[in-house]
């Protein structure tokens, strides 16, 4: 019996709590680790978990199973297989070597070959990759840093997975995995009208780079049902030290965002649009993570996605942990606590900036309002944002009495926690009376019909008026409307000043 994992920063921990589970019921089973995250770390990870057999390290692991499922899986057979970790009779770890060539286009679709069957009675979320690595090396990131090439899929093979997925009502959500599918644009645009060809038009994600956009994809990708009409980018930073450090290309241009961000907006008005950015990074401090933030805010995001910076082995950052000043946990997420630029105490600073901002942004009408009132009065968005934390932190204050642990799960627990806080109806309350004293002294109250709106909605959830979320909501809101009790006359306005955040556990 064989039992094979992909192994990734994300799922690690799931992982080795299933590999404990299977090794429970069935003592004897081999175990075979792939993936990135355990490709440049054999020895620790064979160390720390020594119920795993072999690790097969690099891209083209599928060639390299095949070899292990047509082998006996003894020491002699094994030392056939190139770049491979795995135990000889002694114990000893042993490391093989060679040269491995990675040809995507000879994977079998696992559709054609019906290992994958979306007629199960099962409704699926299913995963398309066009093509494997990225044409950019990164400093932080892993995708692209053997030799930045990129491994196509047969394009022949792809659409006729597309009519597969596309044609069949049992599939709800498709997702690309590609870097950017954009980086092969003769593809990506072949791909995106057998997609606008195809009988249903499923929701569908995908990852973006905006130095690549142009009318031609803006065209390419209307044709297709975007998921909620998002279109995402990764900025990362602006700030030009880091960018140096990077090496991430087209990036600390602000004409250039400006640019790309009016473009689709001219072309796509209703598009959702959001981006990353990253904390912690070399070259960066607060105050260049401060203008990053400020920045990206200045393009109108419906969200932005904060993630600190994690030092994963095998990244050109990782090479250079020690010449940079890294300071990491140095087991997964390896993630960082500080660097020669970044201190410990502004990477803190950092995450309370990341909480703060996203609570502004996860109220759409305080969001909005920022963004009037910065547009028309030449305010800094960072700055208002300030004030407005300073005002309401006299009142509550949750990110205060945050503890961030530096690990994923943490860094999301004190999200939910921060979050959970400020959308209770008394606390909502709160953020839209502080949003309204901001807009006061700034002289625009004119632009805080929605502010006061929000007042209004949330107190009378408070008061048990509105049950959120109800069956009867709308009409009690209606009532509400009539009774003047709201100062709207257009119950659908409603819908703007309730949170987007979905409360969690």
């Amino acid at each position: 019996m064989l039992t094979a994992y992909s192994v990734y920063m994300w799922n690690y921990d799931q992982v080795a709590d299933s590999l404990k589970r299977v090794r429970e019921q069935f003592p004897n089973v081999r175990t075979v680790f792939g993936g990135p995250l355990v490709t440049y770390t054999p020895d620790e990870v064979m160390s720390e978990h020594p119920d795993v057999d072999i690790v097969v390290r690099g891209n083209g692991g599928e060639i390299r199973f095949k070899q292990l499922l047509k082998g006996d899986f003894s020491p002699a057979a094994l030392r056939e297989i190139p770049q491979i970790s795995f135990r000889d009779e002694d114990g000893a770890l042993v490391h093989t070597q060679g040269e491995v060539k990675e040809d995507v286009s000879q994977i079998p679709s696992i559709y054609e070959t019906g290992v994958l069957d979306l007629n199960d009675g099962n409704k699926h979320t299913v995963f398309i990759e066009t093509f494997r690595g990225c044409p950019f090396s990164c400093g932080y990131c892993i995708w692209g840093p053997e030799e930045s090439a990129i491994y196509k899929f047969d394009l022949d093979q792809l659409c006729r997975d597309i009519d597969t997925i596309y044609n069949n009502p049992n599939v709800r959500a498709v997702i690309f995995t590609d870097a950017c599918l954009f980086y092969t644009k003769k593809r990506a645009h072949v791909i995106c009208d057998h997609i606008a060809k195809a009988k249903y038009k499923i929701p569908t994600i995908f990852t973006l780079d905006v130095h690549v956009m142009d009318e031609a994809m803006c065209e390419s990708l209307s044709k297709v049902n975007l998921y909620h009409n998002q279109w995402h980018f990764g900025i990362q930073t602006t700030n030009p030290k880091a960018l140096d450090l990077l090496k991430r290309p087209g990036g600390g241009e602000p004409e250039k965002y400006l640019h790309k961000v009016d473009l689709l907006r001219d072309y796509i008005p209703d598009a959702e649009i959001s981006f990353d950015l990253i904390y912690g990074l070399p070259g960066d401090d607060y105050a260049g993570f401060r203008a990053s933030t400020d920045f990206v805010l200045g393009l109108r995001p419906g969200k932005v996605h904060f993630s600190p910076l994690l030092l994963l082995p095998g990244t050109r950052f990782f090479d250079q942990r020690d010449q940079l000043g890294f300071v990491y946990d140095d087991q997964p997420p390896y993630m960082v606590r500080a660097n020669e630029s970044f201190p410990p105490d502004e990477i803190r600073k950092a995450e309370d900036l990341v909480l703060w901002v996203m609570a502004a942004l996860y109220f759409p009408a305080i969001r909005d309002a920022l963004y009037e009132l910065c547009s028309r009065n030449g305010l800094g968005h960072i700055d208002v944002i300030e004030d407005w934390v300073e005002r309401l932190s006299k009142k509550i204050d949750p990110v205060s009495e945050v503890k961030l642990d530096f690990t994923i799960e943490a860094q999301n627990l004190a999200r939910r926690s921060v979050m959970n806080i400020l959308t209770q109806p008394e606390n909502a309350v709160l953020c839209y009376e502080t949003m309204f004293e901001v807009m006061q002294a700034n002289n625009a109250v004119d632009l805080a019909d929605d502010i006061r709106l929000g007042i209004d909605y949330y107190k009378a959830v408070g008061e048990g008026k509105l049950a959120p979320g109800s069956s009867t909501e709308f009409e009690d809101a209606r009532q509400l409307v009539d009774q003047g009790v709201f100062s709207v006359k257009d119950v659908n306005k409603i819908n703007r000043v309730k949170t987007v955040w979905v409360t969690a556990a």
